[in-house]
């Protein structure tokens, strides 16, 4: 399915594992609310980025449309940017420093995504009682485990955060009605739900 810009928020999470190069997660690893491949480094990087282009943003979202990233290097170098202009896409890059005041979902949903996992880790360790297997290391969950929390968090703000998330685009001036009768929200986070 394909989205018109202004249902973005509905993308599903994208998820780095530590792999040999560049390769596609395991078909019993797919999720439609995750998309996880794999780097050497578990980093995002240019062929992660073009991967992550083509299976998620070229596919869901509808063209023209706006892809508003923070600036680590992957996110804005010229072949990206001639990606996007080749497919009638525009990117705008948020200068650093800047993210935490104009990246719409990280100033409203991050932190309840991030509490959610942080929830379903906090779980795992319980059920697992901080125990060490034969070789002393601790026990760490496993791809699917990881999978399931970020799907748990995922849905979680789907289902909870629908009016934070089109608050967060006025609130950074992202989306803001030509008659001026959403101005209130510019700047003013105490307009958006639990933040």
């Amino acid at each position: 399915m394909r989205l018109p810009l202004d249902r973005s928020a509905s993308l599903p999470r994208g998820a780095l594992g530590l792999g040999t190069g560049n390769s596609d997660a395991p078909s019993d690893l797919e999720s439609s609310e995750v998309s996880l491949a794999y780097q050497k480094d578990a980093q995002m990087d240019l062929t992660t980025m073009k991967t992550w282009l083509e299976r998620i943003w070229f596919k869901r979202v509808l063209s023209p449309s706006l892809l508003i990233a923070d600036c680590y290097e992957p996110h804005c170098v010229p072949n990206i940017t001639d990606i996007f202009r080749t497919r009638g896409c525009h990117s705008a890059v948020i200068p650093g420093g800047c993210t935490s005041r104009l990246q719409p979902l990280d100033i409203t949903v991050k932190r309840e995504f991030q509490d959610v996992i942080e929830k379903q880790w906090n779980s795992f360790n319980s059920i697992s009682n901080g125990s060490w297997d034969t070789q002393n290391k601790l026990q760490l969950p496993g791809q699917r485990e990881i999978i399931d929390w970020v799907s748990a968090a995922y849905r979680h703000v789907q289902a909870n955060q629908q009016e934070t998330i089109r608050r967060s685009f006025l609130v950074t001036r992202l989306s803001i009605t030509p008659d001026h009768n959403e101005d209130h929200f510019i700047d003013n986070l105490c307009t958006i739900p639990n933040s």
